[in-house]
């Protein structure tokens, strides 16, 4: 069974002394495993988090409330091309996803 790793081998990835190409597989991922301290891994936590913030704002916004009260669909379309934006990226639409 796959175990953690220990706090010297941890300590020897965090250092640099040993490259991520030796980590053992499998092994017991744990919150501390030096897999998560990718700097990639780290910016695209940052840029989803920012991602959900902006879709949050996007469906709590008072044009969107108003587009729904008055069913204005052009207003509504503006809206979902908006949040496509944030969710798939720039110029990619659900269904090029599919």
């Amino acid at each position: 069974t796959p175990k953690p790793l220990s706090r010297l081998t941890l300590m020897l990835y965090a250092s640099k002394l040993y490259p991520h190409s030796y980590l053992l597989v499998p092994r017991l991922l744990t919150p501390r495993d030096p897999l998560f301290s990718y700097p990639a891994l780290k910016r695209g936590l940052v840029r989803r988090r920012n991602d959900e913030e902006r879709v949050k704002q996007i469906l709590s916004s008072a044009e969107l409330m108003e587009a729904r009260k008055n069913r204005d669909q052009v207003q509504m379309k503006t809206i979902l091309e908006e949040m496509n934006t944030v969710v798939y990226g720039e110029g990619v639409t659900p269904q090029i996803r599919e």
